[in-house]
């Protein structure tokens, strides 16, 4: 079992969004977003990698589905979904949203936080 996950990020006025299949909970995912993922710059390009099976502290360790190799999948099907604005979406458990000047996060369907008020165990 996995634990999925939704990574939204403004760009550009509107809202992409990328899948995350492993490691969505906010122990894995808040320190990197925090940490390694924290300006528009590297945002963009975690967000432009699409869909990916996990996420690391950098692009090289992450494994997007569509990573160029043989058995790796077409990007245009693991693209990010471009929307007019951020909404939770009731299918995802946790879901992280950067809206151009700091990351946000929600559990369970939750109101949104600011991921500077996370409390790490």
């Amino acid at each position: 079992m996995s634990t999925r996950c939704l990574i939204s990020a403004k760009i550009l006025g509107k809202v992409f969004t990328i899948y995350c299949h492993h490691d969505g909970y906010e122990n894995h995912i808040i320190p990197l977003l925090r940490d390694h993922y924290n300006t528009q710059e590297k945002i963009e390009a975690l967000i432009m990698m699409g869909n990916t099976s996990a996420i690391y502290e950098t692009l090289d360790q992450c494994s997007p589905y569509a990573d160029g190799s043989e058995n790796g999948e077409k990007y245009e099907n693991n693209a990010p979904t471009i929307t007019e604005r951020f909404v939770l979406n009731p299918a995802y458990y946790f879901e992280y949203y950067w809206d151009g000047k700091e990351w946000y996060w929600s559990y369970m369907h939750s109101p949104i936080k600011q991921i500077s008020e996370y409390k790490e165990d």
